[in-house]
């Protein structure tokens, strides 16, 4: 996922060139299940270094925290950052002639997935007394329906 930067070398600090990527299947490490994966935005050169600014949009398959089910989750993002020859910690590094955006990217998506997706905030979830999917399955089960003894009952009678 490269942005050649062949024609920003050497112009005035503030001049931009604006890049499109797709990928119907990206091959980022940790996101295997990513999928039409499009970033578009504008590289600017900033003399020794080069900031990429835009939005990535995607689509990735995850489980569900609650029902286990997998579904498809957007990613949608915006993002603003430098390159360089000599990188900072805090920047990417920039090749002679191009930016390698698939890091970057990477990085981006990773930081939009949730800790604990759901597929929907309503799920759920499953049956602690059977496993079934509760949303796909509603059900009860007699030994929940009966009355449960208090076992704290006993220390009432000691009295």
């Amino acid at each position: 996922m490269n942005v050649i930067i062949r024609d920003l070398i050497g112009t005035e600090i503030g001049e931009s060139l604006p890049f499109m990527i797709t990928e119907a299947k990206p091959q980022l490490e940790d996101l295997k299940a990513l999928t039409n994966l499009r970033a578009e935005g504008a590289v600017e050169q900033l003399g020794d270094r080069w900031l990429v600014r835009g939005t990535v949009t995607a689509s990735i398959r995850l489980q569900c925290v609650r029902c286990l089910n997998e579904f498809a989750y957007p990613v949608h993002a915006k993002f603003s950052e430098e390159f360089s020859r000599q990188p900072t910690e805090d920047q990417f590094l920039a090749g002679d002639t191009s930016l390698d955006l698939t890091e970057m990217l990477r990085t981006v998506i990773l930081l939009t997935i949730p800790a604990r997706p759901l597929h929907d905030a309503e799920c759920h979830g499953l049956c602690d007394i059977c496993g079934k999917d509760l949303g796909a399955e509603p059900h009860e089960h007699p030994e929940r329906s009966a009355p449960q003894e208090n076992p704290f009952s006993k220390l009432k009678e000691k009295r």
